[in-house]
């Protein structure tokens, strides 16, 4: 993974390596409606989780890949980790 991506930026080659895992797990339409001119944004975003009592901790977060529908704007949150765009490691590292 190169070092933008640890910054939570994504290069040309890291969207579209987004894209490619999204079209060989058969995610490449959208879901609402059926486009396939989806995007990976440039950003990942962080979603913050919550321990067992409901309590939203900012300090550990799951970062996500956001793909967007350029036709009608549907947004979809997919785990960097899966993709394979970042580590359980890198996702902890400053």
């Amino acid at each position: 993974m190169s070092q933008s991506a640890t910054k939570f930026v994504l290069t040309e080659e890291e969207q579209q390596k987004a894209l490619a895992w999204l079209n060989a797990n058969d995610v490449g339409k959208c879901p609402t409606c059926n486009s396939s001119q989806l995007e990976a944004n440039p950003t990942l975003a962080c979603l913050p989780t919550a321990n067992t009592k409901g309590v939203v901790s900012l300090g550990e977060i799951f970062p996500c890949v956001v793909v967007t529908c350029a036709k009608c704007g549907r947004m979809q949150f997919f785990s960097a980790m899966t993709i394979g765009l970042m580590t359980k490691t890198e996702e902890g590292e400053s």
